[in-house]
Formats: structure tokens, sequence, C-alpha cells
């Protein structure tokens, strides 16, 4: 499992000062599946908080006693920022770090904002609000995680008398580190998003066509792309957009996915195919015999004796370093024995 992979997960049903919703209880709760799974997301589930409008049988006398409120959330993101410090400062360990945060429920368009979750606690008057565009901004910033994976099931209606809400975290920059992301959002600028209404289904199975499928699509409904033989922001975009599309082909306002994919470093989502995708033979410096090791994201070590000449092992596409048994150190090789794979067949010369 990616040990260095974590997740906040929000659903808010309830809304006493506005109107409540179906979808977004469920829906938070099966990316919470999918994303713990081990043949899906693989993130370790202590790695993960969910959190959701409290279980039925909890009355809020109203909105200003409503829960959760923004408060719960920047407390949850705050642990696991204290927990990807200890990532930061090794540089293996953070080229393997992702940060998932998805959140469903009502959402706006605040003024000088992109997209917000509107809180439990919402009402006329007060918009309480946890604007997403600026916590990916400050992630992007701050470097914690090299990835960072964003998704809202939520409308983006143009509410511009609204401001947007501050992130509370100190702030910081680290320029040298490139950070990666992607970001799926339910709906265009300024337009809706729905969730299932049919009468046919019981309100307890209803959804958000957003959440629906980018779970089919994350559980192999996309193509897996072929370079990289696994599903990839691309091509979950690709699935996702077509099929809200279709979904909602008959709405006064058929719904439009946004999912700009990064085309610097596409991420991948879920398992790989089992198949390796490249044999790499990797040469060791004249006169060098000391043993090394590839470490993994999953915490375990490939060994080798360069005593017995080159190494030769199947790879799969990523960013590998060699290092010295043990420890992340790669000095005493070319690049720090860091070294990039695509497919096929290559050779590495340390």
């Amino acid at each position: 499992m990616p040990a260095n992979h974590f997740g906040v997960v929000i659903g808010i049903s309830h809304y006493p000062g506005i109107s409540n919703l179906h979808g977004p209880v469920i829906d938070a709760r099966a990316f919470h599946d999918w994303l713990v799974d081990p043949e899906g997301g693989q993130v370790p589930e202590s790695n993960v908080e969910l959190i959701t409008t409290p279980a039925a049988g909890i009355p809020f006398p109203d909105a200003y006693d409503a829960r959760p409120i923004k408060r719960e959330i920047d407390r949850a993101l705050e642990r696991l920022n204290i927990q990807a410090k200890s990532i930061k400062d090794n540089p293996q360990r953070w080229r393997d770090s992702r940060l998932y945060f998805y959140v469903a429920g009502h959402g706006i368009m605040p003024g000088r904002g992109e997209t917000a979750l509107l809180l439990a606690d919402a009402r006329t008057g007060m918009y309480s609000n946890l604007e997403l565009r600026s916590y990916l901004d400050w992630y992007r910033r701050c470097g914690l995680f090299q990835e960072v994976v964003v998704f809202a099931d939520c409308c983006r209606n143009s509410v511009s008398q609204v401001e947007p809400s501050p992130v509370p975290f100190s702030n910081c920059a680290r320029p040298e580190l490139q950070v990666f992301t992607l970001v799926g959002y339910a709906a265009a600028l300024g337009k809706p998003a729905y969730e299932e209404v049919e009468m046919s289904l019981p309100a307890d199975e209803r959804r958000g066509y957003f959440t629906k499928a980018l779970i089919d699509g994350l559980s192999g409904g996309a193509r897996d792309d072929p370079d990289f033989e696994a599903i990839t922001a691309g091509t979950l975009a690709q699935y996702v957009a077509a099929a809200v599309a279709d979904a909602t082909r008959n709405k006064p306002v058929p719904q439009q996915v946004e999912m700009p994919a990064d085309l610097v470093r596409p991420i991948i989502l879920g398992n790989r195919k089992a198949e390796w995708a490249c044999t790499v033979t990797i040469r060791f410096p004249i006169g060098w015999t000391r043993p090394v090791e590839i470490p993994f994201h999953n915490g375990q070590r490939a060994a080798h004796d360069p005593a017995a000449g080159p190494w030769t092992i199947n790879l799969q596409p990523g960013v590998y370093g060699v290092v010295l048994p043990g420890t992340f150190d790669g000095s005493p090789f070319a690049g720090k024995g860091l070294f990039a794979i695509t497919g096929g067949s290559c050779d590495v010369q340390l």
C-alpha cells in the first residue's frame, strides 16, 4: 500500500438553513471505500479522515448547530499536515506522497473564488464555505505532498456577494518543489451539478452523477493509458465527462464536468497492471562492489550485489533511486542514484 498517501473525505447531506440533499454522505462513503480498497486507491485506512453529516436521528435545532463545519475539516487537514511534515524532508518518501481531498454537498462559486463547499451551518445571509482553490494553492506553495488530488461533487452557481473562506494554516513556500495536481469539479463555472432524483430509486440509494461516474471510472470503467498500463488522470477525465454528460443530457442544463489533467506528469490512479512494463539494466561505476538497494513506495526493497555484475530488474514506469542498504542515500552515484523509466527496455548508468 502507498504508505505516504493520505485522504480527507467530506459528505454533507443535511442543511437546516438551506435544503437537504440525498447523495453526499452515500457518495463520500463510496469514495472512502474506494480509497482504502487494496484493489482501489490502496491508501492505509489510518491515513484517511471521513467526515460526514452525523447519523440519522441526531437533530439540529437550527442551522447554527448543524455539523460538520469548517473547523472540523481544517482540523482533519491539520492532522494530515503534521504527518506530512515528516515526509517532506525525506526525498524518497516525498516523491511517493499524495493527498486526496474529496467533498460532496451544496456548493457555490463565491466572489473572487472558484469552487466552495457550503458547510452544514450555511444559511441565507451567512454562507459559510470552504473554498477549494485557495486550499489547493496553499498545498502547491507549501509542497507537503508531491501530488494533490481534489474532487468536488457540488454546484458552482455564482454567488458573488459571498466571500471565499480563508485558509487557516500559516503561509509557507517551497518553490524548489514541483507539485502535481488533479482537480475534478462536477460542474462548469457558474453551472449546477445534479444528484439522482428518480422516484424509482429509494432515497438512501440516490447518488450524485459525478461521484457515481467517478467511482465507476476508478473501478475499471476508464480505459488504461497504454504508456502506464493503468488509469491516469487523463483517461479518468475522459470517462467521467462522457458518463456525466450522457446521464444528464435531458436536464435543463446538462452537467459539464471540469477535470483538467496535468500534462507534465499524469497522475496514476489505482493499481497498475500486474505485468511489468520495463526491463531495466543498471550499470555501476567502475570498481563499485558494495551492495545496493532500490526502495519502493510500499516499504519493500530490492537488493543487488554489484560484484556479480550489472543489475537487471523488471520495474513499472516511474521514478526510482539506487541507494546504500538501509538508507535513502544515493549520493555515491551520478544524479544521486535517481532514474526514471517510461516503458520498454532501458539502460541506466550510475
